[in-house]
């Protein structure tokens, strides 16, 4: 447990004329001490997350993979935000949606329906 460095020993020190050296010994002692323990954690917590595994997450699938194609279609569609019929239905009704139409996207086999949330239609973007 790491110690708490005081006045203790200077207060020693200045009372007891006969042995200042010693309290003074004392506090440089206590100095040591304090800083031994700091360097001691510093290089348990280096060799800690040197050895650790770092965290890692890749998303992979279908949906992130539509979701990557529908953000890459906002520039060609000209809207900020657009959603395919499976968000579409789950919002059911919750805020004003546009119909975009059927579209081809890379990597679907098939056409997606496309949907569009327009800007102040109760959705904020960051």
């Amino acid at each position: 447990m790491r110690e708490n460095i005081n006045d203790q020993h200077l207060i020693h020190a200045a009372t007891d004329p006969l042995n200042p050296f010693e309290a003074l010994r004392q506090l440089a002692d206590q100095f040591r001490r304090a800083y031994e323990y700091e360097k001691a954690a510093e290089t348990y917590s280096q060799a800690l997350f040197r050895n650790a595994p770092l965290a890692t997450y890749t998303c992979v699938g279908d949906t992130v993979n539509l979701a990557a194609r529908l953000e890459a279609h906002t520039r060609v569609a000209g809207q900020p935000v657009l959603i395919d019929a499976t968000t579409r239905l789950a919002l059911s009704g919750a805020i004003l949606i546009e119909e975009q139409g059927w579209v081809q996207l890379k990597g679907k086999i098939q056409e997606v329906q496309v949907f569009s949330v327009p800007v102040g239609s109760g959705v904020s973007l960051p």
